[in-house]
């Protein structure tokens, strides 16, 4: 069966073929063949039986700290982005209370380690320290999509706190905060 000849915007078109010689009825087809068509983009959108899912914005829920629960810390190396300038290093850690993570480019000595020292959704608070110093550790404080520059072994860093967007499918909340860091020339 074609659906094209059965619809009614055809029947429409027929009828006002066949009823020429009566104006007022072909001038009602044609009043209904417009409205037909200026219908059908309604009846043409797809409506799904659920309202649409949109993503949500990721928790950061530390868990109680545990001194057994070492380092969960998961890291990237620093490395070269195709969207940043040349010699703009990024590094990627998702890391919990009490997790640390080194910042060093791959195949080379690390230059910083980083630890979560607390935090929750809103802020996070970082010890920094200088691979191979003694030197005091740095204590650093960020808010949730802030970022925090500094000098440090001879190069500018900047670490972010960004949040985490996820599919609803996903888990809301996370026990590892996103931590990004770039290093520049």
């Amino acid at each position: 069966m074609d659906f094209a000849q059965h619809s009614p915007a055809s029947a429409a078109i027929r009828s006002a073929k066949t009823n020429q010689t009566n104006p007022t009825k072909s001038l009602r087809h044609c009043l209904t063949l417009a409205a037909l068509i200026l219908a059908l983009p309604a009846f043409a959108e797809d409506n799904p039986a659920t309202p649409a899912q949109r993503a949500v914005r990721q928790r950061f829920v530390p868990k109680p700290r545990d001194a057994r629960d070492g380092n969960g810390a998961d890291c990237t190396k620093l490395n070269q982005m195709k969207m940043d300038k040349p010699g703009v290093l990024m590094l990627m850690a998702h890391a919990g209370v009490g997790d640390s993570f080194p910042v060093g480019e791959k195949d080379l000595r690390k230059a910083l380690d980083v630890t979560v020292l607390a935090g929750d959704d809103d802020h996070l608070k970082l010890g920094i320290r200088i691979a191979d110093e003694k030197k005091q550790q740095l204590d650093v404080d960020m808010k949730r999509d802030g970022t925090v520059s500094m000098q440090l072994a001879g190069h500018k860093f900047t670490f972010a706190y960004p949040s985490v967007t996820v599919n609803p499918d996903s888990s809301p909340t996370t026990d590892k905060a996103m931590i990004i860091v770039n290093r520049f020339p």
